[in-house]
């Protein structure tokens, strides 16, 4: 049930039956599926068939169960998925951060009245993600000027570079050592 504490809990439950039971059925258009991730509610697939047969598919997805309508999207050599931008250049996959059209650019304000911390988790949240996607160095440089430009129109006065750094330090540091580091330094 949507607002329900248990909604997240019981669509996970119900979608992990729903990809067992379509992965154990032997339909013979699973052959096409040559990746299949989800996160949520949100699956990103890849497709190896003719693109006539994914009408196909998702009718036979659909049909599963009349209450659960799956959506299509097909993105050639580009596809948004989530946050990501993924493409396909001369055999490569190269990924890049996706912001949606209405992206509003606001995060806690630097004047709110509400601890550092809090207007300084976004800016985190960037960073983390933006080290732990493999990026172009292009792509790289790209996020780090919009993460300086969000914090800059939201007057949120933080050094960007020197969160960077401490960020890649720790990632590298992490590389060296199998001991599990505190989780809650980071």
């Amino acid at each position: 049930p949507i607002g329900s504490p248990l909604g997240s809990l019981i669509s996970e439950v119900f979608m992990s039956k729903f990809e067992r039971d379509l992965f154990s059925s032997g339909h013979e258009m699973l052959s096409h599926v040559f990746y299949w991730y989800r996160y949520v509610d949100d699956i990103l697939c890849t497709w190896t068939g003719h693109q006539d047969l994914l009408s196909e598919f998702l009718m036979y997805l659909n049909s599963q169960y009349p209450s659960i309508k799956f959506t299509l999207d097909i993105g050639g050599s580009t596809v948004n998925f989530l946050d990501l931008s993924i493409s396909e250049k001369d055999g490569l996959i190269e990924f890049g951060i996706y912001r949606k059209d209405t992206t509003t650019d606001i995060t806690v304000h630097g004047s709110s009245f509400c601890p550092m911390a809090h207007k300084v988790a976004a800016f985190n949240s960037f960073i983390h993600r933006m080290t732990h996607v493999p990026l172009s160095r292009s792509a790289f440089q790209k996020e780090l000027k919009t993460i300086k430009y969000l914090a800059r129109v939201n007057c949120v006065q933080i050094d960007i570079d020197s969160m960077l750094r401490r960020k890649l330090i720790k990632k590298s540091l992490d590389l060296t050592t199998s001991l599990p580091r505190n989780l809650h330094q980071d």
